[in-house]
């Protein structure tokens, strides 16, 4: 059970409007009043609490900074992937119709492009 009790107070206007903006006022509170409990001043502790809360959010942003790189990092390492296997892919086409017309109505060339993706004119366009 928690040892927490609760406490109607009254505030200023702005300051009403300041806790409001916070995700746990009651943390807000309980922080300010300790630090004025281990011999803070008003103001220093006010300006502690909001270091303290600066530093956890700096450090929740980098935290996302870190995610956010690793995830663009595992984009471009899928995207090289998947464009080495295209460009295996479009090898295997350009060896199988070597010899064939360039012609994209030609049936050869229309198989290739639907296992690639392509029109037949554009796989046309990428033979030798």
């Amino acid at each position: 059970m928690s040892n927490k009790k609760t406490r109607t107070v009254s505030l200023d206007a702005e300051n009403h409007e300041y806790l409001k903006t916070e995700d746990n006022a009651s943390a807000v509170v309980n922080d300010l009043i300790e630090q004025l409990r281990q011999g803070g001043d008003r103001h220093t502790a006010a300006i502690d609490l909001q270091i303290e809360q600066k530093e956890r959010e700096l450090s929740e942003a980098e935290g996302k900074v870190d995610r956010l790189k690793q995830e663009l990092s595992e984009l471009r390492r899928l995207r090289a992937s998947t464009q080495r296997e295209e460009d295996a892919r479009l090898e295997q086409a350009i060896d199988a119709l070597e010899g064939v017309p360039r012609d994209p109505s030609n049936p050869a060339v229309e198989n290739w492009a639907g296992k690639l993706g392509m029109t037949p004119a554009e796989l046309v366009d990428e033979l030798p």
